[in-house]
């Protein structure tokens, strides 16, 4: 077992195993469809103007962080790929 801390919204301690999962019978099965659960979201988001602010900061960020993943992935492609 490892238990370590995050930070942000994920800030609460976490305990991670390498424990192979329980096996199910397949009967499990979700409680809300798809399409209400994201009917769910957007409407939360809609809820509150506050989360619809877009931040520009961090959408740069992630635009360097996909930019650098792609680089990357082009170059392993080169080196492994005929």
């Amino acid at each position: 077992m490892l238990t370590r801390s995050r930070l942000g919204d994920q800030s609460s301690e976490a305990t991670c195993g390498t424990a192979k999962p329980e096996k199910t019978d397949g009967s499990a099965s979700a409680k809300l469809p798809f399409a209400q659960g994201i009917q769910r979201t957007i409407d939360w988001f809609d809820a509150d103007p506050r989360r619809k602010v877009i931040d520009e900061g961090a959408n740069a960020v992630w635009d360097k962080l996909i930019a650098a993943y792609e680089s990357g992935l082009d170059q392993a492609r080169s080196l492994f790929l005929p």
